[in-house]
């Protein structure tokens, strides 16, 4: 969620990730991409609901009361009655720079670079490699947020995520190519593969804010790559 004084986010995301959003968002509010980002963030507040993919009706009767429609309808009503400007948003799978890199909490991009970065002749993968997912560069969801807030601050709610879908196998095969590394892949069949597909829709985002996301999954997983890098060589 976003109103002149910050964001907040109602969605599924981490302490490391609205860290990196709030970091991103500060950058663009100090004139390093021009006059239109004027948004100093103040506070950062998430709740760690899983969003749907498509269909949402299948899995409506899991979602929590501010999910559904008639809670949205109210929210809506009670933010017309104010004069407090609010946008809603919900992020996808958000990665890029100053993500978490720690095994024991990251997220699949940023593990998945830190194993490969790390291995000496394999890495292992959970699952069979065949669910697919998209995965949203930084700046982009950033974007959206300004573009939800500039255009829409009337408590709609919008998917702020990237179309690039991705077999996990294919993503792991990427960032070795891109490490330049020879690494053999192994799959634990004994861990979790997850849901089969997780792919978020963002026609409403497109249609009513504009959005398009800009940076694709190989170019973020490069710029993500030389900063991790670029922070190890530092530490060592």
């Amino acid at each position: 969620m976003i109103d002149g004084h910050g964001i907040e986010e109602s969605c599924s995301v981490s302490a490391t990730t609205a860290v990196r959003i709030g970091a991103s968002v500060n950058a663009r509010s100090s004139g390093s991409t021009g006059a239109a980002w004027s948004i100093t963030v103040r506070r950062i507040r998430w709740r760690s609901w899983i969003m749907p993919a498509r269909p949402a009706h299948a899995i409506r009767r899991s979602l929590p009361s501010w999910f559904h429609d008639d809670s949205v309808s109210r929210r809506r009503e009670r933010t017309q009655r104010r004069p407090t400007k609010v946008a809603i948003v919900r992020p996808y799978n958000v990665y890029g720079p100053r993500d978490d890199f720690n095994l024991e909490t990251a997220p699949v991009v940023p593990s998945q670079i830190r194993k490969i970065l790390d291995a000496k002749d394999k890495v292992i993968v959970w699952g069979d490699g065949e669910q697919t997912r998209s995965f949203t560069y930084v700046d982009d969801e950033v974007d959206g947020m300004m573009l939800a807030v500039e255009k829409s601050p009337n408590a709609e709610a919008f998917n702020i995520a990237a179309e690039e879908e991705i077999k996990i196998k294919d993503l792991v095969a990427m960032i070795i190519r891109l490490s330049g590394k020879n690494l053999e892949t192994e799959y634990d069949l004994s861990k979790p593969t997850g849901s089969p597909r997780r792919c978020a829709d963002i026609s409403k985002a497109r249609s009513m804010l504009g959005y398009e996301p800009k940076v694709s999954l190989e170019e973020g997983i490069k710029r993500t790559m030389d900063w991790y890098r670029k922070k190890t060589e530092k530490e060592s």
